[in-house]
């Protein structure tokens, strides 16, 4: 699958630009979709999956639990499956666990939720509206191509629809820090610092 197989070589090509080495999760921002983008969605995923692992980088989506999530856990033999899963499921629970997944599948420190939208937070006197996610993702990077935003903090990137890349970093602290291309043509956003539970 052709566009499957590009959006990971950009991916890719933008992961080494930002000074992500082989090893680092890539994380596929599928949304939710109807059942009838199940067979497609799937067969898409998977070959995403196998072109960043015959590059030596880790695959992942973010998608609905009740979507795309669930169509990964239903065909779990049937696809390539990604390393770690970034699942929306907004019930307020500050935890990886959940009982819609289950207990056996992406147990290896392989799991991000996405537990609340929309929440206002406060930064430097400046009110955002952000998504609340609580991270348990184990990396293969090598200490020596790990990225930092200078505190030595390990990071995770994702790729939105629309082909844009934003990626996360946990400091050594437990914060949390984010940065993203604000359009297509490569302009990115300054560093972004959040509170709360790595």
């Amino acid at each position: 699958m052709r566009q499957a197989d590009k959006a990971a070589e950009d991916a890719v090509t933008n992961a080494e630009n930002l000074g992500f080495g082989p090893g680092t999760p890539i994380l596929y921002d599928v949304e939710s979709f109807s059942s009838s983008g199940e067979s497609t969605a799937l067969s898409f995923l998977s070959e995403w999956t196998t072109k960043l692992h015959a590059v030596g980088y880790d695959s992942g989506v973010y998608s609905s639990e009740s979507t795309g999530i669930t169509d990964l856990i239903d065909n779990i033999n049937s696809y390539t499956m990604p390393d770690v899963i970034d699942f929306a499921n907004g019930n307020g629970t500050n935890s990886t666990s959940d009982s819609g997944i289950p207990s056996g599948d992406w147990i290896n420190h392989q799991r991000i939720h996405q537990f609340a939208g929309d929440v206002s937070e406060t930064y430097g006197g400046v009110t955002l509206s952000v998504d609340q996610n609580v991270m348990d993702v184990a990396t293969s990077v090598s200490s020596s191509s790990v990225y930092s935003d200078g505190s030595g903090g390990r990071v995770a990137a994702g790729v939105h629809e629309d082909g844009r890349v934003e990626v996360f970093t946990v400091t050594p602290s437990g914060g949390i820090e984010n940065k993203y291309e604000t359009s297509a043509d490569g302009a990115w956003s300054g560093w972004n610092s959040y509170a709360g539970s790595s």
